[in-house]
């Protein structure tokens, strides 16, 4: 039995790896339209940049050790922050779940008041959103805050499990 749960954990072990080699080296090609205009595409490109680095933020918070990965999730949250800046007028629906991710690991006082702007314009850009998703998103976002301020730092290890999960069941960012 305890050669089979090493067998299983190298495997998992491997198929981490596998992940985070394809994740980073993942690209998106985006087809030539006369119709979405410069603009269009440029909202585009920073929309799948966004979910990018969200997705990327997401895994090395949720499946592998804090310590291995903290100053790659601290680059990758930083250049999130900055795209939520750049993102700031034209946010969508869509942008909630990098939104989310990327605001869970803010942790400058002005970055988080970004994000939380944010949070305000897809609420008045998307009222639906604003009745329940948008606002318990922002809420699950505040209390990981509010934990990390009185810890006096960020728990990239635990955040997921130990509070994101609990605090999500059933919230649907898609």
């Amino acid at each position: 039995m305890a050669v089979g749960k090493l067998r299983s954990q190298s495997t998992w072990q491997q198929k981490k790896a596998q992940l985070a080699v394809r994740l980073r080296a993942l690209t998106q090609k985006l087809p030539v339209s006369h119709k979405s205009g410069e603009n269009g595409s440029a909202l585009l490109c920073d929309t799948a940049l966004y979910i990018h680095l969200a997705a990327n933020i997401y895994f090395l918070t949720s499946l592998t050790p804090q310590t291995q990965h903290y100053e790659d999730v601290e680059s990758i949250v930083n250049a999130a922050s900055h795209l939520t800046t750049q993102l700031l007028d034209r946010l969508r629906s869509q942008h909630l779940w990098p939104l989310f991710v990327t605001a869970l690991f803010v942790v400058d006082d002005s970055n988080r008041m970004v994000m939380l702007d944010a949070f305000r314009k897809i609420q008045q850009k998307c009222p639906i959103l604003s009745a329940g998703t948008a606002e318990r998103a922002k809420l699950i976002v505040e209390a990981v805050w509010k934990r990390n301020d009185l810890l006096g730092s960020v728990s990239y290890g635990n955040t997921w499990d130990g509070l994101v999960r609990q605090m999500s069941e059933g919230l649907s960012l898609g």
